[in-house]
């Protein structure tokens, strides 16, 4: 997005900490604890999509944050597409947060980049930002390689491009396949089968080249041998004047060589698994925002897919179902339905017969007064504690109901600044400041949240 470090999807309702919007139950003020304990986060982060220097395409920096009581040490290794690499070493204080430019001196500059992060001690958590002359991303790198990855949307059309970025943070080379589901059908490119991702190192795919005008791509990621761990990076241009638009995600335009209306970035990283049900704690279409639930459907039978919006004590919920075939994408834009609530700001939960991918995509233009593009997938399941990055909007759904708590790390220890109480399918929004200050988000429930953020155990 072009100003703000990260997207609030959905403006629900801003407030300070001091008091918050709730959207569902009461306002009562609540006793909790004042301080938690925690568990530790995994100590090690795999990070790509982003390009080394400034002016590149796509520029990133990495975001290391410290929600400990004690600070802790982090060793970054940049890797670029090239084999190049380098080594930083630094420290985190407890409750503070590093940038860490992902730049190379000179011939890896503009190269493809990724970064494989150790922590050691504390407890931190890795973010990796993307900025551009269109806008803005950012997202919570991945603790965790896998041999399998899924995506649910994208775009290469004339002024969209969308590349595939496969880290491996392993001593032995993996080898991958990757497919793709469109719309016009399931794609398997042969320069994309039997693609070797180096040792510790970076392996990048322009889908583009190998898919050329496809308004709708979901992508699968698959390893014959090894791990690894998937970004997709979807950059789109200003369109041309007089260009053919596309309404939201009309996978049945067939207007010649069109282009997408709203530029911007987003960085994405994969999913590591299917799923019967996906949540969003945050939904809704502001004025000029268009908002699209993308469904993927790997497997060889359909998927009876349903879409339900709570919209938190205005109103009755709604729901909408349709069918994805096998091997096959589905886009349902809200925008202009009468059951999608206009106006009126809802958490969502997709549910389907068969395992699938869910991700919502978000086009904010004029006049939203935050600009550009956003991919935000699905949670399968809810916690009870998160941590969650400072910056933005953040907003906590509860299924069940129950006390929702923030805690701000004050004086080294980790300290309640607000609670609510919501009813069941509630939902409540907190403004969290701070670019690069962490928060935990605690329920009495499991509750999902909105923004860049991370489970936690209780110890």
């Amino acid at each position: 997005m072009s100003e703000p470090r990260r997207l609030p999807l959905v403006v629900a309702g801003a407030a300070l900490l001091a008091g918050v919007s709730v959207l569902a139950g009461g306002k009562a003020r609540l006793q909790a604890p004042n301080a938690v304990s925690l568990v530790a986060l995994s100590s090690t982060w795999s990070c790509a999509g982003t390009t080394a220097g400034g002016g590149s395409l796509a520029p990133g920096q990495l975001v290391i944050d410290d929600a400990g009581a004690t600070p802790l040490k982090a060793s970054v290794r940049l890797v670029a597409q090239d084999g190049e690499s380098r080594s930083i070493g630094l420290s985190v204080q407890a409750g503070g947060g590093v940038s860490v430019p992902e730049s190379f001196a000179g011939r890896a500059s503009g190269e493809w980049a990724a970064a494989l992060v150790e922590l050691y001690g504390g407890m931190g958590s890795v973010y990796q930002e993307v900025h551009t002359r269109t806008g803005s991303s950012m997202g919570a790198c991945s603790p965790a390689a896998s041999p399998d990855w899924y995506f649910a949307g994208g775009s290469v059309l004339r002024n969209a491009a969308l590349e595939l970025s496969l880290v491996n943070p392993y001593p032995a080379a993996a080898v991958v396949d990757v497919s793709f589901a469109t719309n016009e059908g399931e794609e398997q490119p042969l320069a994309l089968q039997g693609v070797v991702v180096p040792a510790r190192g970076l392996a990048v795919m322009n889908v583009g080249a190998a898919l050329r005008q496809r308004l709708a791509i979901a992508t699968m990621v698959t390893a014959r041998t090894g791990e690894v761990v998937a970004w997709e990076t979807e950059r789109v241009a200003r369109p041309p004047r007089g260009a053919a638009l596309p309404r939201g995600a009309d996978t049945s335009a067939t207007a010649l060589n069109p282009a997408l209306p709203v530029p911007g970035v987003a960085l994405t990283l994969g999913s590591r698994e299917e799923s019967r049900s996906w949540w969003w704690a945050d939904g809704g279409e502001p004025a000029g925002v268009t908002e699209t639930y993308d469904v993927y459907n790997p497997g060889t039978a359909p998927a009876h897919v349903n879409l339900e919006l709570f919209p938190g004590g205005k109103g009755t919920g709604s729901n909408f179902s349709w069918t994805v075939g096998p091997a096959s994408l589905s886009a349902m834009t809200t925008n202009g339905h009468p059951w999608a609530l206009p106006g009126v700001a809802y958490a969502a939960h997709v549910t389907s017969t068969v395992p699938v991918v869910a991700v919502r995509s978000v086009q904010a233009g004029a006049p939203s007064p935050v600009r550009g593009i956003a991919s935000q997938l699905g949670l399968v399941q809810g916690a009870k504690r998160w941590l969650v990055a400072g910056g933005s909007d953040m907003e906590a759904f509860s299924a069940s109901g129950g006390p929702v708590f923030v805690f701000e790390r004050m004086d080294g220890h980790l300290q309640r600044t607000e609670g609510v109480s919501l009813a069941a399918n509630g939902h409540v929004s907190f403004l969290l400041p701070g670019a690069s200050h962490t928060f935990v988000v605690e329920g009495s429930a499991p509750i999902m949240v909105s923004g860049e953020a991370v489970a936690l155990r209780q110890s």
